[in-house]
């Protein structure tokens, strides 16, 4: 299987430094022949590459904003987390409005389709009970849902098999603007607005489901710098803008999501590294007490992530007063949109699988082969991780060195060793003479 990644490696401005292999939390990166690689099969597009690069190697592919003429009608669904990159003198109603100067037909906050996850995920946890694995997992961050494919294979069946809110907003709204103006579905452009690299490989190759209803995801810097350069010519007033409300808002920092759910013993974790600790423990058996698992791959929550203008921690205290100050939002649109929405909607469609990342062979007789040279190699090895390799890991050089990737030699502690004894053969070889060149006794006066 083939599959689309919106991060992407500048192979002219890549050293090959190593500090991306040391970061992945999947260990999708290489470092050969003086380059980076990226391992598709691995790749879960979290973008920590890209915050760990030195020389902007890596960088994530996003629409430009000219991508919304293609449609007849443009719809804006920017992120809970897009609010929090402007300070107190951009007022909230004027930035949502330059999505209207900016040539959309229509602005709704992809928060007012958390409020409406919210209760379906409520009404789930209620009506599924104790059949359901515990923890069950959240569906929102698509970073961490590959993670589980990749790393975690055994706790795909915790993911809450609920779509994530960017898919019911735009799905409402399309099917809103079909009915309200009688424009066929091809003429309705929903584009989402990403606080992270994840989201846009989401929309373009979605987990759960075969097509997104979302038509382009643009990055928020992007629509930050476009609203901030025109904002003085911005216009107030319109009634194309739907809002959302502090609980929808507050989906974009770490323990938004859980903060309007009336269950017990929730878990909130942000940091793909740390949300990496937490789904081993619970993989070895861990956190059984735990209902809900909220698991965000950035820090602080989608405030910090790679696509974002502001500092996260700055971000996360913005979004806090914003959300503070929305209130209940507008309560009788979201009943209107309860109403309307289907509660077939709110489900993925499809079981989410996992995805091998490394292939140990074709039967179980080849792969336990496979697995028990794996074993062998790690044993030989130094064990200290160093990276000098271009592999993250001992472990990781193993399995290349197994899947015939590389040679042993490539480890330069091995390397080294090799030379040594060579050298040692070399210098005992040194000391002996020929049999023709002895001296006539036939002793070796050496």
């Amino acid at each position: 299987m083939s599959y689309f990644h919106s991060v992407k490696l500048l192979d002219s401005e890549c050293k090959g430094c190593t500090h991306c292999i040391r970061t992945c939390p999947t260990e999708a990166i290489r470092v050969r022949n003086g380059k980076a690689t990226i391992i598709s099969e691995r790749c879960i597009d979290c973008g920590e590459c890209i915050r760990t690069c030195p020389n902007n190697a890596k960088i994530a592919v996003t629409d430009p904003l000219d991508e919304i003429d293609k449609f007849k009608y443009k719809v804006a669904i920017p992120a809970p987390s897009f609010v929090s990159q402007f300070s107190r003198r951009y007022s909230l109603e004027k930035v949502l409005a330059g999505f209207l100067f900016l040539g959309f037909d229509r602005v709704l906050e992809v928060g007012f389709g958390a409020d409406l996850i919210t209760s379906a995920i409520g009404e789930y946890l209620k009506s599924a009970g104790a059949q359901l694995p515990r923890p069950v997992i959240s569906s929102a961050c698509p970073a961490v849902v590959r993670l589980i494919q990749v790393r975690y294979p055994g706790l795909v069946g915790n993911i809450i098999p609920i779509q994530p809110p960017m898919e019911i907003t735009a799905r409402y709204v399309k099917d809103a603007v079909r009915r309200e103006l009688g424009l066929p579905l091809s003429d309705i452009g929903v584009f989402f607005i990403t606080p992270c690299p994840a989201k846009a490989t989401a929309v373009k190759q979605p987990v759960g489901t075969s097509e997104s209803n979302v038509n382009g995801v643009i990055a928020i810097r992007d629509m930050v710098n476009h609203i901030k350069m025109n904002f003085d010519r911005i216009q107030t007033g319109s009634t194309a803008i739907q809002s959302a409300s502090s609980l929808g808002l507050g989906w974009g920092r770490r323990g938004g999501e859980i903060d309007g759910m009336d269950i017990p013993n929730r878990l909130a974790v942000d940091g793909i590294h740390e949300v990496s600790k937490v789904l081993e423990k619970i993989e070895n058996g861990g956190f059984q007490n735990i209902n809900f698992l909220e698991a965000q791959a950035c820090v602080c929550g989608c405030v910090g992530g790679v696509l974002t203008a502001e500092n996260p921690f700055i971000a996360k205290l913005k979004l806090d007063i914003v959300s503070k100050e929305s209130g209940a939002g507008n309560r009788e649109e979201l009943e209107k949109a309860r109403s309307a929405i289907s509660r077939d909607w709110y489900f993925l469609p499809n079981k989410i699988q996992p995805r091998p990342a490394i292939s140990l062979g074709t039967d179980v007789r080849e792969a336990m082969k496979m697995l028990q040279e794996i074993e062998r190699i790690c044993k030989e090895l130094p064990g200290i991780d160093c990276g000098s390799c271009g592999c993250p890991t001992c472990r990781a050089f193993a399995e290349d060195v197994a899947a015939g990737l590389m040679m042993r030699m490539d480890c330069l502690f091995d390397l080294r060793e090799r030379v040594r004894c060579l050298a040692g053969e070399i210098f005992s070889l040194a000391k002996k003479l020929p049999h023709a060149m002895q001296d006539k006794g036939g002793v070796d006066d050496t």
